[in-house]
Parts: C-alpha cells; sequence; structure tokens
C-alpha cells in the first residue's frame, strides 16, 4: 500500500485501486487470479493495457492525453513478460 496518499486521495480510494488491478500482480495467488502462461495474444495485450491504464491512474495521468507514451509502455509491458 501506498503510505503517503496520492494527489489528495483518500486510503479508500488507494485500496479501491489496488483492489482493482491485484489480479495482475505477479504471485498473487487469490481466486480471480490471471495465468499470463495460458493467454492469448489478445488477453496478453488487453491485460497488459489494463495494468498500464492502473499505473497512469495511479500517477494521476490520462492515458489518452499521452497517447505515444501510453503505447509504448503496453509494448514494454508485453515484451518484458511485466505479467
Amino acid at each position: 500500500m501506498v503510505e503517503q496518499p496520492l494527489y489528495g486521495w483518500t486510503e479508500e480510494q488507494e485500496i479501491q485501486l489496488q483492489t482493482e488491478y491485484r489480479e495482475l500482480q505477479k504471485n498473487y495467488r487469490g481466486s480471480n487470479r490471471v495465468d499470463a502462461a495460458t493467454l492469448s495474444d489478445l488477453d496478453e495485450k488487453t491485460y497488459c493495457q489494463s495494468l498500464v491504464c492502473g499505473a497512469f491512474a495511479l500517477a494521476d495521468v490520462n492515458p489518452e492525453e499521452h497517447r505515444a507514451c501510453f503505447e509504448a509502455c503496453v509494448d514494454k509491458c508485453l515484451n518484458t513478460s511485466a505479467l
């Protein structure tokens, strides 16, 4: 958990963001975890896009305003097996 609230977020808002993306975290063992080894290429890209959207949200950055950066981050996610 983030110790200092970013951008004035409440603890509940931080927990909501972390909960929303936890199934994408490596070593997460919950029943809703994503098994990256069995994903199709399209599903892997979709999950990488979701993960990058979460990172952008944590940084309070709109992906639509930084499309080239967003796509570069998705490509990095795919090329480095971040899932």
